[in-house]
């Protein structure tokens, strides 16, 4: 039995080992199996490493999204769309043509279990790749929810800012205004320029930051 491969591969030299060393003969159609199971698991182990892989992103997301992971994002879901051409093509194969397969010269009739089981496992592994495909698409909106959510305490948090300097704005214009009366029956005296100048503004910043907090717009969501 010969297997031809573009390039090595450890999974096919390892069963090949196996096989020489096994002290009975099985038929034809238990190798052919192990052969194309053997291609088949080989998907398993890439599977259980993008599941710890896809855990880890959706952790890294929600505690500080980066554009690291968004550049993960879009690698997994290139690799996700390279799995599954490789699978379905497969899986396609072995539901139309399962029977066909089984009745090839030199194959026995129970062949046909031997088959159904690759059948099976490939059924499993794009039901995988289906259900990776959506953690990665997830996780995408997990990153866009988390930015927009950074975003906006950004914003809130330069809003305070804001609305605390606003009549802190007004307070300095109203008091600077150089008008004789204004500058010698109020503005003089140093009781007047702490009660009226410091004074006036540490009130209004206080009570601004309290009424903030009253609403709760202070604090993290």
């Amino acid at each position: 039995m010969v297997t031809v491969r573009r390039r090595p591969f450890a999974e096919l030299d390892r069963l090949k080992r196996e096989l020489a060393v096994a002290s009975t003969q099985r038929t034809e159609q238990y190798y052919l199996y192990r052969i194309v199971d053997t291609v088949v698991d080989s998907f398993f182990p890439v599977l259980s490493g993008l599941d710890d892989e896809i855990n880890d992103l959706e952790d890294a997301i929600v505690e500080k999204p980066s554009k690291s992971e968004l550049v993960k994002i879009f690698k997994l879901k290139r690799l996700l769309l390279k799995l599954r051409k490789a699978v379905t093509p497969m899986r396609d194969l072995f539901a139309r043509e399962i029977e066909t397969i089984a009745d090839l010269a030199g194959l026995d009739r129970d062949s046909h279990d031997y088959f159904r089981d690759v059948y099976d496992h490939l059924i499993r592994i794009s039901d995988l790749l289906d259900s990776y495909h959506d953690l990665v698409s997830g996780c995408t909106d997990l990153y866009l929810s988390n930015v927009a959510n950074r975003q906006g305490e950004i914003s809130k948090q330069l809003t305070v800012v804001a609305s605390i300097f606003l009549p802190l704005s007004f307070l300095t214009g109203f008091f600077g205004m150089n008008f004789d009366w204004f500058t010698d029956h109020v503005l003089h005296g140093l009781l007047t320029f702490v009660l009226l100048g410091l004074g006036s503004m540490a009130v209004s910043a206080i009570g601004m930051w309290a009424w903030f907090k009253h609403k709760g717009w202070t604090a993290d969501d």
